[in-house]
């Protein structure tokens, strides 16, 4: 069995030709910029919207509303002056053109796509 010796280096080892060193930068240079990419796309995602549970338990009037026994209204008080909040109405109680003036407004062809207007 042969045994070979290591080579002994003569002299320092010759440098990578120049081209080799700016191709070492590209994959570090497109990790940053990945890396910042992600970076400010977690930072600019918006709050998670609340449920409609949370909406209902947290809607207060602005009002106040005073009835007798029988359940007439005798008077109205407006208590809270920075917003301005009616009584909740239930979607079912809604006018039905009231629905259709909205729809109408916010998106023409909503009762000709699937929830996402391609071409809007």
């Amino acid at each position: 069995m042969m045994f070979r010796r290591p080579r002994e280096s003569v002299g320092p080892t010759p440098e990578p030709p120049e081209r080799w060193k700016v191709r070492s930068w590209i994959p570090a240079f497109a990790g940053m910029t990945g890396l910042a990419f992600l970076t400010l796309f977690l930072l600019t995602l918006p709050p998670p919207l609340p449920t409609h549970a949370r909406v209902v338990a947290g809607w207060q009037p602005s009002e106040a509303w005073l009835y007798d026994r029988d359940g007439a209204l005798l008077d109205s008080v407006r208590v809270a002056f920075k917003a301005r909040r009616l009584a909740w109405v239930e979607l079912e109680k809604t006018s039905p053109a009231l629905v259709e003036t909205v729809i109408a407004a916010e998106d023409k062809r909503f009762r000709q796509h699937d929830g996402v207007d391609w071409l809007a």
